[in-house]
């Protein structure tokens, strides 16, 4: 294989990947709003917004609030889902993944994974 060839490989190599990458991301990460929540009972949802109210039971579970600027909408993390709530505060801005689901007449989201945005290394 000569050069040329090789070149021409890797870039329809690299093309395809981004490709990839971003129907990915597209397609794995729908985010919703907060106002949208009691449309989406028993699906996946990505959030983006604000934690307050942010309480630890004596269980281990954490709840706290999300606002996004279109509402706001209760969050539960059962200690069973083993994740790290540490840097979670008043204030945190967060992205959330979970499934929407409706606990004594209000909706909810069972968080599956957290991250802090604005947090730089970790």
């Amino acid at each position: 294989m000569n050069d040329s060839d090789l070149l021409k490989l890797s870039f329809a190599v690299a093309v395809i990947g981004l490709l990839g990458l971003f129907w990915y991301g597209t397609a794995s990460s729908t985010g919703y709003s907060v106002s949208q929540l009691d449309q989406l009972i028993g699906q996946k949802v990505t959030l983006n917004g604000t934690a307050t109210s942010v309480l630890a039971s004596k269980a281990g579970n954490t709840f706290f609030q999300l606002s996004d600027g279109t509402g706001q909408a209760k969050m539960v993390i059962f200690k069973s889902s083993d994740l790290d709530v540490s840097k979670l505060r008043n204030g945190a801005l967060v992205k959330i993944e979970g499934k929407v689901a409706e606990y004594e007449g209000d909706v909810e989201v069972v968080v599956d994974s957290i991250s802090f945005p604005s947090s730089q290394n970790g």
